[in-house]
């Protein structure tokens, strides 16, 4: 009952993960080549935690990137707190399903322990029962295998897979408690200043795996543009549908410095 258990939790969250919305940054369709080229020659510049962060600008989405985001090349979308894009799931992991991704990673490694220790034990009773005469410790494993060689099997496999999975469990543990996500630990984004989201380490645990969500800004059920950077519709309080436009996030509404290109200091 228990490995069921842990098999329906997996496959729950792998399909809750894969067909959850990442945190997609709607693109907006009313800036044209000349305000996006414009905005390409522009630089801006917020401030958290007394840490200035530069904004970029992406032309393919025609939106400011609000910190931690960054366009996906496999989904060629802009996702929140962009974290990586997981080529088994064909999903990325954002700032909305990350949470789920996380819970995936760690019922795996469970399942996997689970599996690996019940059939070790039920290994073990079948080498105890091999005749004593057999004295050679080959000998023995190999009556062992013979006599429940699906033990063997369920023993090793769950193996091998906690040699590829327990170390990203591991390494995601260590990103969510230092508040960092796998594009940025690659890229170095903190190496050569403070990360200025990084708090105590239950405060990032608990932005990372417990804060309330925010609101998908995509309607799934609105027709898509077949036009590349056409609009997405966005869900508005009283039901009704308008036309995507960008808006950051509650933690990147914060000061802002707008300066063209060659002239940062300059605000406007």
């Amino acid at each position: 009952v228990v490995g069921v258990a842990l098999y329906l939790l997996a496959i729950s969250l792998l399909v809750i993960t894969a067909t959850s919305d990442p945190g997609i940054l709607p693109r907006s369709p009313s800036v044209d080549d000349a305000e996006s080229n414009a905005n390409l020659n522009t630089t801006r510049i917020v401030e958290v935690n007394g840490v200035t962060i530069p904004l970029k600008w992406c032309a393919t989405c025609r939106i400011w990137r609000p910190p931690r985001a960054s366009h996906c090349a496999e989904c060629n979308v802009c996702i929140d707190r962009f974290d990586h894009h997981c080529p088994w799931m064909g999903q990325c992991i954002g700032r909305r399903n990350y949470r789920w991704f996380f819970g995936f990673v760690v019922s795996v490694c469970v399942l996997c322990l689970y599996t690996a220790a019940l059939s070790a034990v039920a290994f073990a009773r079948a080498l105890s029962h091999v005749p004593t005469a057999i004295r050679l410790p080959t000998d023995r494993l190999g009556q062992a295998v013979e006599e429940l060689p699906a033990a063997g099997v369920t023993m090793l496999a769950p193996g091998l897979i906690l040699l590829c999975v327990m170390p990203l469990l591991c390494y995601h543990c260590s990103l969510t408690c230092r508040n960092t996500t796998t594009s940025e630990d690659v890229k170095g984004t903190f190496s050569e200043s403070a990360n200025p989201f990084d708090a105590s380490c239950a405060k990032n645990c608990d932005e990372a795996l417990c804060a309330a969500r925010l609101p998908s800004r995509l309607h799934l059920r609105s027709h898509a543009s077949e036009e590349l950077g056409g609009p997405m519709i966005l869900r508005s309080g009283g039901g009704s549908e308008r036309e995507a436009e960008m808006r950051p996030p509650d933690e990147v509404a914060l000061p802002l410095r707008t300066a063209a290109a060659g002239d940062p200091g300059k605000g406007v």
